[in-house]
């Protein structure tokens, strides 16, 4: 026998299934209503003399001859757009992992090259801003003095949120040693274009001591204007160098410098360049000011013509009137 099911009751008992399904598997959000990670944060060295006016990924600073005062080092925060609200916060860590890029780098520590200075920089955002808002900044840190002569010392400003899913691009700073590199000086510093050949003393002095004797290097060239061989004779600088001892400042070495007069009126003066190295160690080149011998001109500038007029105290003379 053939029992019949009327359609509403197979509707219902459908409607009944189907509810059944659903109840088991919820339905799956739709990708868009998904929660989104936001973009990296960006930072950037705002420009100052340091960075050469332009936004830097990096920046180097000099080692100080001595304790320095505190730096700043200004910086600009861009966010993504989609970064919860709270507290972005920076602040300094060592080189860590990211010194591969760098040669000679050494990881250091807070306590001997550099350290934190007051309270770590802090910014505030409300969770609406934008893709490309910018926010600006300051950390301070000190950079330390000392006798090491070493490589580059990095260290990074790093950033953290509050959020774990927001992510923070570092910054790298690089302290450039000064116990490889020099500053030089000449005496006397002007000689006589017509004067003849005169011994100058160079002297290369460092920023302080430093545990090794360190040899720089010399060379002395023609300055603007000028031509060697030809505006003073050639100066034989193949084996021209100073060697400063261990524990000392400064060394000395000497020159003859022989102008050469040229005879030429409205001559500029003339000058020899002096510049010096310090070869690479392994621990990165020091870096040595160089400085200049000014060869004065003799003969004078004239920037003008020069009228010459004549007069005679008689207009006329008598043929054998005798001396006027």
């Amino acid at each position: 026998m053939t029992i019949g099911v009327k359609p509403g009751i197979r509707w219902l008992a459908l409607l009944v299934v189907l509810g059944l399904v659903v109840s088991l598997f919820p339905a799956l959000p739709h990708p868009s209503a998904q929660a989104q990670s936001p973009g990296q944060i960006t930072l950037r060295f705002r420009p100052t003399t340091a960075t050469g006016g332009v936004y830097a990924k990096q920046i180097s600073v000099s080692e100080p001859a001595t304790g320095g005062p505190l730096l700043e080092l200004p910086i600009e925060v861009e966010l993504p757009g989609g970064v919860p609200a709270g507290t972005l916060t920076l602040t300094l860590a060592d080189g860590g992992g990211l010194l591969s890029s760098l040669p000679a780098a050494v990881a250091v520590g807070f306590s001997g090259d550099y350290r934190v200075a007051g309270t770590i920089a802090t910014v505030t955002l409300d969770g609406t801003e934008g893709v490309g808002t910018k926010r600006n900044t300051v950390v301070s840190y000190q950079p330390l003095a000392d006798t090491a002569v070493e490589g580059p010392e990095v260290f990074r400003v790093v950033g953290s949120h509050n959020a774990s899913s927001v992510s923070v691009e570092p910054l790298l700073v690089t302290i450039v040693d000064q116990d490889n590199s020099a500053s030089l000086s000449v005496s006397p510093d002007e000689v006589a274009e017509e004067g003849g050949a005169e011994e100058v003393t160079v002297t290369a002095e460092l920023h302080h001591a430093g545990p090794n004797a360190l040899t720089v290097d010399l060379s002395v060239g023609a300055g603007a204007g000028t031509t060697e061989g030809t505006h003073f004779q050639t100066v034989d600088d193949s084996e021209l160098s100073i060697t400063i001892p261990a524990g000392q400042t400064s060394g000395t070495a000497k020159f003859d410098l022989a102008p050469v007069d040229d005879f030429t009126l409205q001559a500029a003066d003339r000058s020899a360049t002096v510049s010096g190295s310090v070869a690479d160690s392994g621990l990165g080149s020091g870096t040595v000011t160089g400085t200049a011998v000014t060869i004065a001109d003799d003969e004078g500038d004239i920037t003008a013509p020069v009228a010459v007029n004549l007069s005679l105290d008689q207009a006329t003379v008598e043929e054998e009137a005798g001396t006027a």
